[in-house]
C-alpha cells in the first residue's frame, strides 16, 4: 500500500510537471508566434517602404529628365537668339557703312552742284547762250535729282537702322531672360 501510495503521488507529480512543461513549451510558442508576426510586420512595413522610396525615385528621374530638355530648350533658344543678335549687329554694321557712304556722296554731289551753279552764273553773264549752259543746266537738275534721291534713300536707311536697334535691343533683353531662367532651373 505504501508502494502503491508513493508510485501514485510520483505519479501526481510527473503529471504536475509535464502539465507545468506544456505550460512552459505553450507559452514559448506563443512568444514565437508573436515574435514571427512582429518579424513579419516589419518586413511588410520595409517592403512598403522599399516600394514608395522606388516610386518616389521613378518620379523624381522623370522630374529630371523634364528640367533637362527644359533647359536643354531654354539653350537652344538662347543661342539662336545670339546667332540672331550677331546677324542683326553684322547688317547694322553695314547699314552705318552704307550711311556714311551716302553722307560723302552727298558732299561731293553738294560741291558739285555749288561748283556748277557758280559756272552757271558766271554763264549767264554772257550774252549769248551756248549749248554747254544747257549741258550745264542739264547737268544741275540731274544733279539736284540724284541728291534729294540720296536723301530720300538716306531717311530710309535712318529709319531701318533704328529699327535694327531696337530688335537687337530686345533681343539682348530676352537672351538676358532666358539666361536668368535657365540659371534659376540650375539652381533648383
Amino acid at each position: 500500500v505504501t508502494r502503491l501510495k508513493q508510485a501514485l503521488q510520483d505519479s501526481q507529480a510527473e503529471r504536475e510537471s509535464a502539465v507545468l512543461d506544456k505550460d512552459v513549451l505553450a507559452q514559448r510558442l506563443q512568444n514565437l508566434e508573436q515574435e514571427v508576426e512582429s518579424k513579419k510586420r516589419s518586413q511588410d512595413d520595409r517592403s512598403r517602404q522599399v516600394k514608395a522610396l522606388e516610386e518616389k525615385s521613378k518620379r523624381l528621374e522623370v522630374e529630371l529628365d523634364e528640367e533637362r530638355n527644359t533647359v536643354e530648350l531654354l539653350t537652344d533658344r538662347i543661342n539662336r537668339g545670339r546667332d540672331q543678335i550677331d546677324h542683326l549687329r553684322a547688317e547694322l554694321l553695314q547699314e552705318r557703312s552704307s550711311r556714311q557712304d551716302l553722307e560723302c556722296d552727298k558732299s561731293s554731289l553738294e560741291r558739285q552742284n555749288k561748283d556748277l551753279k557758280s559756272r552757271l552764273a558766271s554763264l549767264e553773264g554772257l550774252q549769248k547762250p551756248s549749248a554747254s549752259l544747257s549741258q550745264l543746266e542739264s547737268r544741275i537738275q540731274e544733279l539736284q535729282d540724284k541728291l534729294q534721291a540720296e536723301e530720300r534713300e538716306k531717311s530710309v536707311m535712318v529709319s531701318s537702322n533704328r529699327k535694327l536697334e531696337r530688335k537687337v535691343k530686345e533681343l539682348t533683353i530676352q537672351i538676358d531672360d532666358e539666361r536668368q531662367h535657365v540659371n534659376d532651373q540650375k539652381d533648383q
